[in-house]
């Protein structure tokens, strides 16, 4: 795969978790604030071939905190590690249009993982 596809697959997987939690674009948008990413180091481990079965995982970690951690790992079906994703995000009011603290609604849903 491209190395950009790789992070394409992570964000999707990132989305899926969030409207799992309840936590869609729409809801987002609704409350006024949106995801905001603010650093992202990429690994890339093994090579993933076109079709392959990926399992991707993920953690959010310090989101007590304005700016805090995602970490996803992504491996092929045989459990081998292909690449690792550790993104500093936060969630960002659109209407002041700089980093807000966690809103309850987001911990709340994010704290039950």
């Amino acid at each position: 795969l491209n190395h950009a596809r790789y992070l394409t697959i992570f964000e999707e997987a990132r989305w899926q978790l969030c409207h799992d939690k309840g936590f869609t674009l729409d809801a987002m948008q609704k409350d006024g604030f949106g995801f905001v990413i603010l650093d992202a180091y990429i690994k890339y481990i093994k090579e993933v071939k076109h079709r392959d079965e990926l399992v991707i995982r993920t953690r959010f970690s310090n989101i007590e905190q304005k700016i805090w951690t995602i970490d996803h790992e992504m491996n092929r079906a045989d459990g081998v590690s292909c690449a690792t994703i550790q993104l500093k995000t936060g969630l960002f009011d659109l209407q002041k249009r700089k980093l807000a603290p966690p809103q309850t609604s987001w911990l709340e849903r994010f704290q039950a993982q």
